[in-house]
């Protein structure tokens, strides 16, 4: 008898730890507390970037910092190809050490990877031509717009 009344005593200290552990294991396992850049930070990065002469800004620099993602971008209104939006980005972002992610299949977009944080150039599907152009930054486990240091070690920068 004296065995089991230690048994159940453990298994209830058991349980306690583990709900006192939860929180430092839930934060190791999703690693939501790492945003990489912030807002403000990629804001700055962003304008340092040279965008496309000729296109023209629609609205101003959307800024963000959230729980998982922070991020800096805005739309473009062009009238150049899509093409040709891409191979301006492309030789910029090339020229300034960011790595050409692969691909991915039927969308309107290239994405690059540099130092943690991923720039997105994506092409509206809507009527007339707008793009947006914008980096962002985020957590490891929860952002899927995460720049992943694995998918440097994968990406392509063709010659």
């Amino acid at each position: 008898m004296n065995s089991k009344k230690a048994l159940g005593f453990l298994g209830i200290v058991a349980v306690l730890l583990a709900i006192a552990a939860y929180p430092s294991v839930h934060a190791w396992l999703i690693d939501d507390t790492k945003i990489v850049v912030p807002g403000g930070r990629l804001a700055a990065q962003w304008s340092a970037i040279p965008k496309r002469p000729g296109d023209n800004m629609v609205g101003t620099l959307s800024v963000f910092d959230k729980l998982s993602l922070a991020g800096a971008g805005a739309n473009f209104e062009s009238s150049a190809t899509d093409e040709e939006i891409f191979s301006f980005y492309t030789a910029q972002l090339r020229a300034l050490g960011w790595l050409l992610q692969p691909k991915i299949s039927g969308r309107r977009e290239i994405q690059f990877c540099r130092d943690g944080i991923g720039a997105i150039v994506q092409i509206d599907e809507n009527p007339g031509k707008t793009y947006y152009f914008g980096l962002e930054s985020g957590n490891q486990k929860r952002s899927l717009n995460y720049c992943w240091d694995s998918h440097q070690k994968v990406a392509r920068n063709p010659s």
